[in-house]
Formats: C-alpha cells, structure tokens, sequence
C-alpha cells in the first residue's frame, strides 16, 4: 500500500510508514547516520544503518513517521514498534518509540515536534495505544524535545521511572577468563503460541523449561515493569529466521535457571564502522547464584566473541548484581532513562515502581 499522508507544512510533508516496501529504507538509513554522526562526534553509538533499520521494523506491529523535504528526501523520522506492557500486574497496549531522528540541516524548524506529533496522533488516536515506551540517552538533544511537546499536551506526561548506565568490556582483544560450571543452553524461538527448543549444551543436564504462555505469566507476576512476549519483542528475539536478537535458557547442574535475551547490535564512530557489540537485553532468573549468573556472563563474553563482537554490554535493570558486573569489570558509560509517556491516568502507576525490571533497550 502507499504511503499515507499527513499533513504538509513549510514544504514539508509528512507520512505514516507501515509497510518497509513502500520506501527506501536506504535513504532512512542515511538519515540516521548523518544526523546522529552530528550529534555523537568522536562518540560510540548504534549504527542505524539499513540493516538494523530492517530488523527494528520487522513482523507487522509497527509504524514510522517520516518528514520529507520538497525533493521527498526524508528529513524526520521516528518509529513505533507494538508492545504489551505490564505494570505490577496490569496490562496497557503500547509502543517502544526508537531512532527519533531529525536532519542536522533542518533543525529548529519544528520538525521533530511534528513528528511526535505524528507518533500521537497514530499510536493514541488511531490505533487506541495506553501508552508509549522509550529509553533516553541523558544529555542528547531528544529528551528535551519529547518533553516539551508533552508538557504542551493537556492530560498528558512523561514519566521516567528508571535510570541505569550502559556496563561493557571488550571481548575482541583478550579472551575472557574460562567458564568453570558445566551449563546448559537452549535456544527458543516461536512461531505461535509455543517454544520451538533448539538444544545447544546439556552440560548440567536438560532445562525445565516453562511453556511459554507459564513465562509470559511469571514476568508479568513478578516484574513491577515488563514486556510480554509478543507483538516487537517476539520479533526481535524469537524468530528463527534471524540471529540479530536471539533469547535463551540458561541452567545450571542444581536446577537454577535464567533467560536472556541479547541483542548483536551494529556500532560506528563517526563514519568508521566497528565490530558489533553483544548487547545483553531482557533477563530473568530463578534460583540461581551470584556465582551462577557470573558464570552465564562469561559463557555469553565467549559468544560474543566467537561471533566477532568488540564488546559485551548491558543496562542494570536490576536482575544481574552489581557485584558481578564487577567482578567482569564491565565498565559503565553513558547514562539512559527508562520512560512511559501518555495519559497521565496511565504513567502516574509507574511511578516508584522497583527493580528488577524486564525490558529491553531498543
């Protein structure tokens, strides 16, 4: 289907995306990268580029806006990506918004409020959304900017209810220190309602693996904030069909379990393209030791780096202890927020909610 339109202003015209072959995501591509090497100088950041555009925007509960100048080159754009959302037991509908992104040569011209404009406009009104889901690189030029277009918006707010640092070590130079407990790992994908088990390790003997539908229920039990397993985070992490996000079971020889969920995300400074990073996403754990999840972070650190990563890295969501990011020496960065915005009825229930969370920053 085409594009739909929605609105022109200023020469500009703006267009709701839910379709990847209606445009050329190539061109997003150097959007992106054009404008966040503006704003990350001599700094590391995600690599925006087509690829990582194509699996941000794969499976069918997403949407874009796109600003595009007079000669259709695009000039803003941000995507929504359908999550289910649990809030210490409540279920809201709702969309991670990732990759707000306005051309260095159009700023101050109101494109980005425009655009989260667009976002409302389709995520609330259209499709009947609760609520929209971010993470906020402290200090970057986009924060302010949702900000004051929700402070402008009657009833509405943003609500940021957690605060981590992105951890990392580099795994390309040096191999981590060995893994000394014997582990078992599976893979999980779906295609439904169900786990498909692909089994890579029985080392401590095989998982107790819940049925899925039993883990979607225990997260949205046991977490004060998380995602269910459907909609995006499906398709990010569950899918078969590519290796870009991957989620597995974890055990240990005394029961102990966990899942993980990481990420192989592209990395670029300035315009000179790195190794990808390992980045650790969702985790939950039930049973398990200090030592135990210590171990598991290795065993990740040794894939990582047999898949050519430079780095392994995660945000404390309060599930891995401080102490054994540590003891891994993972080395804190750059600091991020994790916010709901929407109907104040809707974020005021996630304000003082506690950790651990289980979500992921995408």
């Amino acid at each position: 289907m085409p594009l739909t339109p929605l609105g022109e202003r200023q020469n500009l015209r703006r267009y709701l995306l839910t379709e990847v072959e209606d445009f050329d995501i190539a061109t997003l591509a150097t959007l992106t990268t054009d404008a966040w090497a503006h704003d990350y100088v001599d700094q590391l950041r995600i690599n925006l580029d087509t690829h990582h555009l194509q699996h941000m925007l794969s499976g069918d509960d997403w949407f874009a806006i796109v600003v595009c100048d007079e000669r259709d080159t695009p000039v803003g754009f941000e995507i929504a990506m359908g999550r289910t959302v649990y809030c210490r037991g409540d279920v809201f509908t709702g969309y991670y918004v990732s990759a707000f992104t306005v051309a260095s040569t159009h700023r101050r011209r109101g494109i980005g409020q425009w655009v989260l404009e667009g976002i409302n406009e389709v995520a609330f009104e259209s499709r009947g959304a609760d609520l929209l889901f971010s993470a906020f690189h402290r200090g970057m030029a986009g924060s302010p900017t949702v900000q004051s277009t929700f402070d402008k918006m009657a009833d509405f707010g943003v609500t940021r209810f957690h605060r981590s640092a992105n951890y990392g070590v580099r795994v390309d130079r040096d191999p981590p220190p060995d893994v000394t407990m014997p582990l078992s790992v599976t893979r999980v994908t779906s295609t439904g309602d169900g786990w498909q088990h692909h089994v890579e390790s029985e080392a401590a003997g095989p998982i107790d693996i819940p049925s899925l539908s039993a883990f979607d229920a225990h997260i949205r039990d046991h977490y004060d904030v998380g995602f269910a397993l459907d909609k995006s985070f499906h398709g990010h992490y569950l899918s078969a069909e590519q290796d870009d996000g991957v989620m597995l079971w974890v055990g240990f020889d005394n029961g102990a379990k966990a899942c993980v969920s990481y990420a192989i995300t592209p990395l670029i400074v300035n315009d000179r393209v790195l190794k990808p990073s390992g980045m650790i996403q969702a985790v939950s754990q039930q049973g398990c030791s200090n030592d135990q999840l210590e171990q598991m972070m290795l065993a990740l650190a040794h894939r990582f780096r047999e898949l050519g990563c430079l780095a392994i890295s995660l945000y404390d969501l309060g599930v891995i202890p401080m102490s054994v990011i540590d003891n891994l020496r993972l080395n804190a960065d750059d600091e991020f927020d994790y916010a709901v915005r929407g109907p104040r009825a809707v974020i005021e229930q996630f304000e003082g909610v506690q950790s651990p969370f289980y979500v992921d920053l995408t």
